[in-house]
Order: structure tokens, then C-alpha cells, then sequence
């Protein structure tokens, strides 16, 4: 296809690489259309906010979300099985060790991580001030909270950062005391390869959260914000050509 072939040539990314992109392009443009849609809808209407329900708009932010987490999955997997030359393809071709281990890099990585704990805790307790101390609308059943859009998803936020705290703070438990003891390199290296995995998960469970609580405030808010977030996704994901991998060693028989 043209429009493959030049975005393989304006980004250098792998072929798959590109394929995802323009699978994100697609399903970013048909969640644009449906919101605008959604929003003729209630325009015509005489309306020019979405309803408190499951209208087009909400559905739409929402199912793209899901799409999101669905799309970060397969990229990985991929990636992975097809080579091609994203992160997790790459890391296998680093030779070991194949983590950074000194006590600086793990300071650093504990900074960003107050930066995360911070902002997830922040927002948590706005969400559940403005949500769950002062609720909006009747809520008396597990029904009424999945029938009204907004409500269902303050209870999914709010379980979302209140998770990616929870790893977060874990991981910063495991990396604490990689450096703390004076292990040997195997224990050392399995405590900072959990608390990689832990951050890992808690950063995309803070991300994924992060943007479906813009649709408390605005459901076609979300859609563009999460469009936004899926290029630049890819964009930190995949290395370009001009980035040679090494290659590992064949193992001796």
C-alpha cells in the first residue's frame, strides 16, 4: 500500500511498526467520527454536553480506551515474536547484564517514581471528593453505577490509580532493597527485575487511568488525548533503522 510504504520511509520504524501505526490512525479517526456523530446527535437535540448514560460519545471514549490497552498488549507480543525492533525485541538482543545496577540509576528511577505516587495520589483524591463524597445522581445498586456513564467510570479510575500506587510503592520496595543489602549479583538482579515489571505495570495503570478520567470532564476530550497518546506510544516504542541492535551470541551446543 502507498500510504505504508511512505510512512515506512518518513519514519524508518519496522514494517510492524508501521502497521500498528496505521491501525491506531484507523481506529482514531472511526472514535473522531463517532464522537462527532454523537455530538450532532445532542446538538440536535438541544443539548451540547453528552448525557449522564451510555450515549454514542461515551461509549465511544470508552471502547477506545479499551482499545488502547488491547493495542500496548499485542505491540508487545508482536514485537516480540516478530523482531521487530521495538523495546522489548531489543532488550532480548542485549547482552549481560542486561540491566543497569548502580545505586544512582536505581535514585533515579526512585525520583520519577515520588513524581508518579504524587500525581496518581492527586488525582485519586480529587476524583473521589468530587465523585464519591459529593455523588451525582441516584446511586443505591451495582446497576445504577454501571447505567451512568460518569459514575462507572470514577469507580474504574479510581481503581486504576489506586492499583498503580500500589505497585508503584512495591516496586520501590524491591528496587530499595536491591541496593540496601550487599546481595549476591542473582538475588540483586531478581529484586530489581520485579520491581521493573511492577513499575511497568503501574505506569501503564496510571496512563490508561490518567486519560479516562478526562472523560469525567469531557468524553471528546478523551478520544483526542488518547489519539495523542498512542502516537507518542509508538513514537518512544520503536527504534528507527538507522539504530543498529546487537546481535546475541548463539548458544554453544
Amino acid at each position: 500500500m502507498r500510504v505504508t510504504r511512505f510512512l515506512r520511509r518518513k519514519t524508518r520504524i519496522s514494517d510492524v511498526g508501521v502497521y500498528f501505526l496505521v491501525s491506531w490512525m484507523i481506529a482514531g479517526g472511526l472514535s473522531i467520527a463517532l464522537a462527532g456523530v454523537g455530538f450532532w446527535r445532542n446538538t440536535s437535540a438541544g443539548s451540547f454536553r453528552s448525557s449522564i448514560g451510555w450515549d454514542l460519545i461515551n461509549t465511544t471514549s470508552f471502547i477506545f480506551v479499551l482499545y488502547t490497552i488491547a493495542s500496548v498488549i499485542a505491540t508487545h507480543r508482536v514485537d516480540e515474536r516478530r523482531e521487530a525492533r521495538g523495546i522489548r525485541h531489543s532488550y532480548k538482543t542485549l547482552r549481560s547484564p542486561k540491566m543497569a545496577r548502580e545505586p544512582d540509576i536505581i535514585l533515579a528511577i526512585m525520583q520519577r517514581q515520588n513524581i508518579h505516587v504524587a500525581i496518581a495520589l492527586g488525582l485519586l483524591v480529587a476524583i473521589f471528593q468530587s465523585h464519591f463524597l459529593e455523588p451525582r445522581g441516584r446511586v443505591s445498586a451495582i446497576t445504577d453505577i454501571i447505567k451512568q456513564f460518569r459514575i462507572c467510570v470514577a469507580w474504574i479510575v479510581t481503581l486504576g490509580f489506586a492499583l498503580s500506587v500500589v505497585l508503584i510503592l512495591v516496586s520501590a520496595l524491591s528496587y530499595d532493597y536491591s541496593c540496601r543489602f550487599n546481595w549476591e549479583e542473582a538475588h540483586k538482579r531478581s529484586l530489581m527485575r520485579k520491581g521493573m515489571k511492577l513499575d511497568i505495570w503501574s505506569w501503564y495503570a496510571f496512563t490508561v487511568s490518567l486519560i479516562l478520567s478526562i472523560a469525567l470532564v469531557s468524553p471528546i476530550l478523551c478520544i483526542l488525548i488518547n489519539f495523542s497518546y498512542g502516537f507518542l506510544l509508538l513514537y518512544y516504542y520503536f527504534f528507527t533503522d538507522d539504530v543498529k541492535l546487537e546481535k546475541t551470541p548463539s548458544p554453544t551446543p
